[in-house]
């Protein structure tokens, strides 16, 4: 199955390098309205979409960014316990471009921001994490590139219902947790229109 998607990525990077405009210099300030990317990590198969990511000479914003993963038995590398962790979250990341050429055709792309949402691993569960990402991205042409890189989010709150403490209370009346938050790192590809 790996083998296929990967060879379905190298069929599509070489078809839309026959649309390439290899003289012309890119508008490094366009409004990309889409992205839709595809990945793989720590919570399996994942795809993600973004709407509007605006863009300035030198930074970059991502507004809104939908993530979502689950973690196929087949594919988790934690079934010892429970096979299935899953992720649905809203990003927001904000970024700085590095071109590489003089016809801004290659660009590296690092940005940080913040999720809201939920990730579930076993019985431990965030609902806000800091996100960043790292990519490359390559444009064929004004309106369409290719983009793959790394992606993680780090959690900044979480609970595990499997390790609270019965004999523990905090002060606010809260239960105290002796857990692992497992981040969700990713490898992605995808394209920008």
């Amino acid at each position: 199955m790996k083998n296929k998607i990967l060879a379905f990525f190298i069929v599509l990077m070489l078809s839309f390098s026959l649309f390439a405009e290899e003289n012309i210099k890119f508008d490094r300030y366009r409004t990309e309205p889409l992205r839709f990317s595809m990945g793989y990590g720590t919570y399996g198969v994942s795809l993600d979409f973004s709407i509007c990511t605006l863009r300035w000479k030198h930074v970059f914003w991502e507004i809104f960014k939908f993530h979502g993963a689950y973690s196929l038995e087949e594919s988790a590398s934690h079934n010892d316990i429970d096979p299935r962790g899953y992720a649905l979250k809203a990003e927001t990341l904000f970024g700085v471009p590095f071109f590489l050429a003089e016809n801004d055709r290659h660009e590296i792309r690092v940005a940080a921001g913040l999720g809201l949402g939920i990730s579930r691993f076993d019985e431990t569960y965030s609902t806000v994490d800091a996100v960043s990402e790292i990519s490359y991205v390559y444009h064929f042409t004004n309106l369409l590139a290719l983009q793959f890189g790394v992606h993680a989010a780090f959690p900044l709150y979480f609970e595990d219902e499997m390790f609270a403490k019965s004999d523990c209370e905090r002060i606010d009346g809260s239960k105290c947790y002796d857990s692992i938050y497992m981040p969700d790192f990713e490898g992605f590809v995808g394209i920008r229109f």
